[in-house]
Order: structure tokens, then sequence, then C-alpha cells
């Protein structure tokens, strides 16, 4: 697999070694590793005891994972298979980013029924001696009430990055209130091309897909989901030996999790992302060199004139930070409340009008149908059209007027500069920088090794590689802060929704006690439209706190993005000049002749 990849990459040693610049190697070998064992995220979600942990337990074939009758997993754990490890290791890995070794299984199993709240999550590391599960990481969630409490940040981070999402529903106990919600929550946070997988846990002998119960769940998760979710049905394990765990038969869903890991359109999907970051790679060697040929031959003063440009354009980009988006932002922060009022009231008169026609059905019916369905799809609704369709709007409009602020001082600064080297260098210098300088967008596979490279990361491997890549590498001014500030916009709404999904969680617990209250017949709708507006304010206070905290970080990126935008720009053309001209022309012609072959 992925043996062309590997041959380019190979091939770029001579390129790297003429470079030799420590962070293109760092970046190369990190591409190889992950070359040698792209990583597959696959994340198990679902209700309190409904079994994800005896799962793994089953997918391994040891009872490795605590379980029992009571819930037991508090933490979010990670099974990683590494050649290298020669016995089961435990590791806590905290928020701060730090890991520890934990000595023992008791203690991990200590933690993952009870964590501490410095924890991030556990990690167990395998040896794959048989090499079924290279680069295959498994993640065990707690049950929907931990997660939006304890680890809703943790999970917000893995959820858009997972290849694969495992939900379990036991057979007995079927869809109920949390699972409306969390999937709901689900629906917001992964990518339209992940698969999810509705696991039916501990189904009797013989039970398929055409019995009633199991009907009856695939519906109900069809309709939360909005589409129909691969169907995996787990037989109830016989109990041997009480001293003994019970470990299921998993193998039907190895199989499946294997069959989509390993599908063509994800390999292709993967095979061009990685064509796409050795490019850049290459593309970067390829501009130092050429840069340093264009150096050899140009005098002192022009060499000096050059980056005074560079030092001028490079402020001029960085006034697009008080000048741009900080005005947009500031705007969107004194709209939003305004925008969560609004909002509000809207959904407190659709759930009134509802509760007055609703005479055909019971308190408890009527009580149950707003929990469920009606509240939770009226928010999703008007937070999407009045919310983040108006912060969509206001930020696709900063991304455009800034990417024509950056076109146009980076147009200026090569035409400038371009001059310059016409008049010290000749044409071919020139066609060299115009190629080159101002290549702000060969920034993403830096940008990927920073976020999804490192170790515990939420995207360690290449898994999700094809989401995250630039859509052409060696897009030149103007076009990654498009990209980029697209993506980052799309996350953070995907964020929001799954923010507003926790939040309904809060609410119709609010009103959740409906449906056991006494009242009289004639009085209980009223006080009902009350607890609504009750729920509702809890609805709002929850949310908007946290929007707000997530605008501002997504403020801060883009603030980031420019500072790296002029920053690249100022070292556009920044060689020493003690270059010789034989040496820089053999270099250049190294790389000339790795384009020849590969591109």
């Amino acid at each position: 697999m992925f043996d062309k990849q590997k041959q380019k990459l190979v091939a770029l040693k001579p390129i790297l070694n003429a470079v030799g610049s420590q962070d293109l190697w760092g970046l190369a070998k990190f591409l190889y590793e992950r070359l040698q064992s792209p990583d597959s995220y696959v994340v198990f979600i679902g209700e309190t005891s409904s079994g994800k942990s005896s799962i793994i337990n089953g997918i391994l074939k040891q009872p490795l994972l605590p379980t029992s009758a009571v819930p037991t997993t508090g933490a979010i754990t990670e099974i990683a298979f590494d050649k290298n490890v020669k016995s089961v290791r435990y590791e806590v890995l905290y928020k701060t980013g730090a890991k520890t070794q934990i000595d023992s299984r008791k203690e991990f199993v200590n933690l993952a029924c009870k964590p501490n709240k410095k924890m991030a999550r556990l990690r167990v590391s395998l040896t794959d001696s048989g090499g079924q599960y290279v680069g295959l990481r498994l993640f065990d969630t707690p049950g929907y009430n931990s997660i939006v409490e304890e680890h809703e940040e943790v999970l917000k981070d893995f959820l858009p990055n997972a290849d694969i999402v495992v939900y379990t529903v036991g057979y007995k106990i079927g869809i109920q209130d949390e699972d409306y919600l969390f999937l709901r929550y689900l629906r917001e946070l992964i990518r339209p091309e992940v698969p999810v997988i509705l696991v039916i846990n501990r189904c009797p002998d013989k039970v398929g897909e055409s019995d009633v119960k199991v009907k009856e769940i695939i519906r109900y998760a069809s309709d939360i989901l909005g589409y129909n979710p691969r169907i995996n049905i787990i037989r109830q394990a016989k109990v041997v030996d009480e001293t003994i765990p019970v470990i299921p038969d998993a193998a039907d869903l190895w199989n499946q999790v294997n069959a989509q890991l390993n599908s063509e359109d994800r390999i292709e999907s993967l095979d061009n992302a990685f064509d796409l970051y050795i490019d850049e790679l290459f593309e970067k060697c390829d501009k130092e060199l050429k840069m340093r040929l264009a150096t050899s031959k140009m005098s002192h003063d022009a060499y000096q004139a050059i980056l005074k440009e560079q030092q001028n354009t490079a402020s001029q980009l960085l006034k697009a930070i008080p000048e741009l988006i900080e005005p947009t932002f500031n705007r969107i922060y004194n709209r939003l409340p305004h925008l969560f009022d609004e909002v509000s009231e809207k959904v407190a008169d659709r759930v009134s009008q509802k509760l007055i026609t609703s005479s055909k059905f019971t308190k408890d019916e009527t009580v149950n149908f707003v929990n469920n369905f009606f509240l939770p799809e009226e928010l999703r609704e008007y937070t999407r059209d009045v919310i983040q369709d108006y912060i969509s709007v206001e930020l696709t409009d900063l991304n455009s007027q800034v990417d024509d602020y950056i076109n146009q001082e980076l147009i200026k600064f090569n035409n400038k500069v371009a001059i310059q080297i016409e008049t010290a260098v000749g044409k071919a210098g020139e066609a060299i920088f115009k190629k080159y300088a101002g290549k702000t967008a060969t920034n993403a596979l830096g940008r990927y090794f920073v976020q999804f490279g490192g170790q515990g990361g939420a995207g360690a491997g290449v898994a999700n590689a094809a989401s995250h890549l630039l859509k052409k590498a060696g897009d030149l001014v103007g076009k990654r802060f498009s990209r980029e500030t697209h993506n980052a916009l799309k996350h953070y709404l995907a964020r929001f929704g799954a923010t507003s999904m926790k939040a309904v969680g809060v609410a119709v617990a609010v009103i959740f006690e409906l449906a056991f209250v006494i009242w009289d017949v004639n009085t209980w709708k009223n006080k009902a439209k009350k607890e609504v507006n009750k729920a509702l304010v809890e609805w709002k206070k929850e949310t908007q706190q946290q929007v707000f905290t997530d605008l501002m970080k997504l403020e801060e990126d883009n603030k980031q993005l420019i500072r790296e935008i002029a920053q690249e720009t100022l070292h556009s053309f920044d060689q020493e000049q003690t270059v010789d001209f034989e040496i820089a022309s053999q270099n250049s012609a190294l790389a000339d002749e790795w384009r020849q072959q590969f591109k």
C-alpha cells in the first residue's frame, strides 16, 4: 500500500539533504511513518451500560477493558496497536498534553471507572504480532451523561476526526431519550462521509433485522440521523463461569469495520492526500533551492531592497487584524445576545401552539413528544436559520474581504520584487520569483503535522488527512486563507450545533418532571408552557456561554493565520548571500529532475 508515495518520498532524500532544513526533514520522516502505518480511528459511543467495552473486548478477543452489570467506563480509553510494544502498556494522557505510565492493571481499572478531572483519557498500547490491527485505534467512551458533563470537549475533537463511529444500543432497552439527544449531537459533529454502524447488542439467538424490536430501533435511529446507518447484530454472550468475564462474539462487526477501513474509496482518498502532501513538501524544497540560485547572482544592494519590501508587505498584511477581523467579530459579539433572545421567543411560541393543538394526545404523550422531538428539532432549526446563518454570512464576507486584501498586498509585493530581480539577475530570476514568491499556500503540510501529527492528538494519523488537505497543492496567493478559514468556520458551526444539542439535554431535563406530576387536566398545559420557558432559559444560558468561548477561539485562529501569512512573506526571500552559484545550480537541477519524474 502507498508504494508510489513511498518511492516519491525516498527520491526526495538528496533534495532534502541539499536544502539542509531540520524542519523539512522532520516533516519527511513524519510522512514516511504515516505511510508505513496510517492510523484509523474507530469511536464507540452509546448510552451507559449498552455494552461498548464488552464489544471492544470481543473484537480483541480478550477481557482488556473492565466490564460489569453497572456502568464502569468513566474515562475515554484509547486502545492503540504498536509493533514496538512487547507487553501491554497503560498510560494516562492529561489535559495539559503530558502523559504518565501506569504501573499496574489495577490502577488502570480504577482510573477507567473513576477518572480524575486532570485526565483527558487513558491509553492502552498493545503489540500486534499478527499485523491485523496495524494503525488501528479504538476509542471506548463513557455513556451519554458522562460525555456531556466531563468529556464533551474531547469528544468534540475526536468525533470530527473519526473514520468510523460505532453506536451501540441494547436490544432489550432500545432507543431511549438519551439516545435521541446524543444521536442528534453526533449528527452535528461527524463528517458526512463517515459511516455510522448501529450495533444492536445482546440480542437473543436467531434474532435478525426482520425482528420487530430490531426494526423499531433501526427506524428510530434512521429518523434521528437522517439516513440509514449500517447495522450489526451482536448476540447475548452465554455465561459459562461467573468468575470469567463474558466476551461477546464481535467477529462480524470487526469484519464490517475492516471492510470500511480498507474500502477502495477510502484508500483512494488517502492516496490523493499523501500525494498532495509529498508534492507540497517538494515545492517547499524547490522554492528554497530556486531562491538560493537567484540569490547567488544578486548584488548586495538589490538583496537588501528585496528584504525591505518583505518587511513592508508583512506590516501591511498584519493591518488586516485591526481593520477587518476585530471589527467583524466585535459586531458578532454584540449581535448574538439579541439573536438568542429571538430564537428563544420563537421556539417558545411554537411549543405553546403545539401544546394548545395537542388535544388528541394525553399529557404524558405530549410531554414525551415535546421533549424528544419537537423542542430539539425546533431549536435546531431556529438556531441554524437565525444564529448560525448570521455567523456564516458575517464570516464568509470577512473571508472575502481578507482574501482580497491579502491578494492585493502580495500582488503589489510580487510586482515590485520581480522588477528588482529582473534588473539584478535577468528574466530567468524574475520567472523564478513569480513562481515562488508569496507562496503562502504551501503551509498545509506544516499545519497537518502540528495539528494532526502529535502522538495523542485528536487526529494523530492520516486516516482523516483527506478531509483536511488543501484541494490543490501549489495554489498560491490568497487561496490558503479562503479554504482554511472556511474549514475552520465549518468546524465552528458543527461545534455550535453540538453545543446546542447538549444544551437541549439540559433543557429537557428541566421539564422531564412534567410526566410524573399529577396536575388537574385543565391546568397542566399552562404549567407545561411555563416549564418550557424555564427550559429555554437554561438552553440559552448554556449555549450562549459556550458559543462565545468557541467564537473567541475562532477569532484568535483567524488572527494567527494572518500572522503566519505575514511571517511567511517576511521570509520569502531571506537567503544568505554566500551561496555558490555552481552548487546552487546543481541542487536546483536535482529538484527539476524530481519534478520531471513524479509530477
